[in-house]
C-alpha cells in the first residue's frame, strides 16, 4: 500500500457553493463505489481543504526509494529445475536463492506453492532502504483450477553495489480475502556472504 494525490482542476465555475461529492471505485475489492466525500465547497474563499480520512497513514505515507532496472520469470508447474536437486529435496521446503554477479542480483523463489491457476507476477520495490520483493497471484480469466502445483518465481535487479542489503518479500494472492502475506529477512550481495 502506498499513498497517493489525486488532483482534477474545474474550469469556469462561477464564485460561490459548489456542491461536490467525491467517489472512489478500486475495480477489484468486489465492492461498490464508495463515496468518500459529500458537501459543499465556498468558491468565494478561494481555497480551502477538508479531511477525509483522519486515521494516521503509518509506514504505508513513507516514500519508495528509485528502484534499480527490474525482470522476472515464472516456471511453469513443477519449477524451472528441479532435477538438479537430490532426490525429494526440492519438494521439502522452500528456499530463496540468491545470485550476484558484480551487478545484477538474481533473487529466486523456489517451490512456492499456488493454484495451478494463476496470473503470476514479480515486481520489486525500494521502501526506506528496504527492497520489497512482491510476487502476486491473481486468478486468470476463466477462475482457479481444483489443484494446486510449485511453481519458481524469479526476479532480477540490475546495476547493484555490493554490500548487505535488506530484502522484505511479501506475497499477495489477491483472491483468497487475506493480507498479503510477508516475510522479512537480511540478504547480502557479496558472493562469500551466506543468506
Amino acid at each position: 500500500m502506498c499513498v497517493y494525490d489525486f488532483e482534477v482542476t474545474l474550469e469556469q465555475l462561477p464564485a460561490g457553493l459548489l456542491p461536490i461529492k467525491l467517489v472512489r471505485d478500486v475495480t477489484d475489492d468486489n465492492a461498490p463505489a464508495k463515496t468518500i466525500y459529500t458537501g459543499q465547497l465556498d468558491l468565494s474563499k478561494g481555497s480551502g481543504s477538508t479531511t477525509l480520512d483522519p486515521s494516521d497513514a503509518g509506514t504505508w505515507c513513507q516514500k519508495t526509494d528509485e528502484v534499480p532496472p527490474q525482470s522476472f520469470a515464472v516456471s511453469e508447474c513443477g519449477g524451472f529445475a528441479p532435477a538438479s536437486y537430490a532426490p525429494g529435496s526440492y519438494c521439502a521446503a522452500e528456499v530463496l536463492e540468491w545470485t550476484f554477479d558484480g551487478s545484477n542480483l538474481k533473487l529466486v523463489d523456489r517451490r512456492a506453492l499456488l493454484n495451478c491457476c494463476g496470473e503470476r507476477t514479480v515486481t520489486v520495490s525500494k521502501l526506506t532502504g528496504v527492497y520489497v520483493v512482491t510476487e502476486t497471484d491473481a486468478p486468470e480469466k476463466k477462475g482457479r483450477c481444483l489443484c494446486m502445483c510449485v511453481f519458481d518465481l524469479e526476479v532480477t535487479l540490475e546495476k547493484l553495489m555490493g554490500g548487505v542489503i535488506e530484502i522484505e518479500l511479501v506475497r499477495d494472492v489477491t483472491d483468497d480475502n487475506a493480507p498479503p502475506k510477508t516475510c522479512t529477512l537480511a540478504s547480502s550481495t557479496s558472493p562469500r556472504a551466506r543468506a
